[in-house]
C-alpha cells in the first residue's frame, strides 16, 4: 500500500515573542489563545516504498515492517515467516511523451522473494530501481495477472526492499546512512 505523506504550514501572529513547543500547544495558541494563526497544506505526495522508508527514518522511525514481515491485511496467510522482498509495480501511460502514473487494477505489490533468492545476492544487490532487471520482477509468481499482462510504461521498485531484506537476513551489514 502506497504511503501519503503532507507537509503543513503553521503561521502564528503574535504580539510578543512566540515559542514553539508542539502541535497541541499551537492549536491551543491560535484557536483560544493570544495569538492568531492558520494552517495550510503546502505539499501532498504519494511516496514509493523507498521514499517511506527514508522519510521513516529521517523521522526516527524504523522502516522495517515495509518488508511485510507482519502485514495483517494479507490475504496469504500461508505465506512464508521471516523477511520478504516485496516489490512495487507502478502503472503508467504516456500523455504528451511522459510517462504519467495511472490509477491500478488492484494489487501492485509483489512478493519476489524467490526471484531475488534464485538469483543470487550478488546479481540482487546490484537492482536498481526502474531498469529493466528490475522490471523484469513484474512477471514474478506473485504477481497479479493485471501486471504481467500490462502494456504501457511502467516503474518496479525494489533496490531499498531488496538492501534491507540482505541486512534482515544478515547477509550485509547495517549502515548509518
Amino acid at each position: 500500500m502506497p504511503y501519503k505523506k503532507t507537509v503543513i504550514q503553521v503561521e502564528v501572529l503574535s504580539d510578543q515573542d512566540w515559542c514553539f513547543e508542539d502541535l497541541q500547544s499551537t492549536a491551543y495558541d491560535i484557536t483560544e489563545g493570544d495569538c492568531s494563526g492558520c494552517v495550510q497544506v503546502v505539499n501532498e505526495a504519494t511516496l514509493t516504498d523507498a521514499e517511506t522508508a527514508k522519510a521513516l527514518e529521517s523521522q526516527g522511525s524504523d522502516p522495517s515492517f515495509l518488508l511485510g514481515e507482519d502485514d495483517e491485511d494479507s490475504d496469504a496467510d500461508d505465506a512464508p515467516a521471516g523477511p520478504r522482498v516485496i516489490a512495487h509495480f507502478t502503472p503508467e501511460a504516456w500523455i504528451n511523451d511522459h510517462a504519467v502514473e495511472v490509477d491500478c487494477e488492484g494489487r501492485r505489490e509483489i512478493d519476489v522473494t524467490p526471484e531475488i533468492e534464485a538469483m543470487g545476492l550478488e546479481a540482487a544487490l546490484a537492482l536498481k530501481d526502474n531498469d529493466y532487471c528490475s522490471d523484469a520482477l513484474r512477471t514474478a509468481a506473485d504477481a497479479p495477472k493485471w501486471v504481467r499482462d500490462w502494456s504501457g510504461p511502467f516503474r518496479v521498485e525494489v533496490e531499498y526492499q531488496v538492501q534491507a531484506y540482505a541486512k534482515a537476513k544478515g547477509h550485509i551489514e547495517a549502515t548509518d546512512e
